[in-house]
């Protein structure tokens, strides 16, 4: 059985660029996971958010061991077993420590996901696009008679998508789910997966729009970190009870951040003969 590390709390401060610091106050660490084993932090050009928790886990931006990513998912796996009345993953406390360590274990990986279960309710995975499709089914691959599908920002032509939802703060704000709108309708209990929660905006319209098209769904999100503010989790509690809808948020890491001072972060341009040396082009 999986015991829980005591959670406590830890301020960190970050220097982005120049002036501009971000400070975290990481509330909800159940693993006592260190944060630069799951993310790193970068600056961009960005007048809506200057800056980015690069994910250690995803393989998206930074190279990654396959172990550690689905790694990642066998532990958001194992919270929901506990979550829903199940023993955990029983290799979940040797994978955390893989984790924190930064050394995979390709054996350990193999062995972790040939557990699988089965929930007590009829469940369909839904996996958030472009980030966090991989990791969606990382955690779906350990559960039997369930159903995995993922929202893409992509059109398919001669097909109607089951239904779309819009994510405001993203440069590419509507998502699709192309998906059996039987699965959906049978349904009993809906899991959306993502990497990140900021706001919870993208959630909120995601299960509502859902709710619309197949209400009567109870929902759990689970997330590697939760970033939102004790305001936005109010917001989102009180949504989901003004449309009386279930929704309960598992995460790895929660807490909150905070801007520290502004810098002017501006695009170099790189110089004509710098760029031709970097691609690789001869003359």
């Amino acid at each position: 059985m999986l015991h829980h590390s005591t959670s406590f709390n830890t301020l960190k401060t970050y220097n982005l660029h120049g002036d501009l610091k971000l400070e975290i106050d990481i509330k909800d660490n159940p693993y006592n996971f260190s944060p630069e084993s799951l993310f790193q932090m970068a600056v961009r050009i960005n007048k809506k958010r200057q800056f980015l928790f690069v994910s250690r886990l995803l393989g998206k931006h930074l190279a990654v061991d396959p172990a550690i990513s689905l790694g990642t998912g066998t532990i958001l796996a194992s919270m929901l077993m506990e979550d829903e009345g199940l023993d955990g993953h029983p290799l979940v406390n040797e994978i955390i420590q893989m984790i924190n360590s930064e050394i995979p274990n390709r054996q350990l990986s193999l062995d972790s996901l040939a557990y699988k279960t089965e929930l007590p309710n009829k469940t369909v995975f839904i996996g958030f696009a472009e980030t966090a499709t991989g990791l969606g089914h990382a955690v779906f691959h350990h559960f039997e008679n369930a159903h995995y599908i993922h929202t893409t920002r992509e059109e398919i032509l001669h097909m109607e998508p089951s239904f779309y939802f819009e994510e405001e703060h993203s440069h590419a704000t509507s998502h699709s789910v192309y998906a059996p709108e039987q699965t959906l309708k049978e349904a009993e209990t809906i899991v959306l997966i993502d990497d990140e929660i900021t706001t919870g905006l993208t959630l909120s319209n995601l299960i509502v729009a859902l709710n619309v098209s197949f209400p009567g769904k109870r929902y759990k999100i689970l997330s590697i970190l939760d970033w939102r503010t004790e305001a936005h989790q109010q917001d989102f509690i009180h949504l989901m009870n003004t449309h009386n809808i279930s929704a309960e948020v598992i995460t790895i890491m929660g807490g909150q951040f905070k801007l520290l001072n502004e810098a002017t972060i501006e695009e170099k341009e790189i110089p004509f003969d710098y760029a031709i040396v970097c691609s690789g082009s001869t003359a």
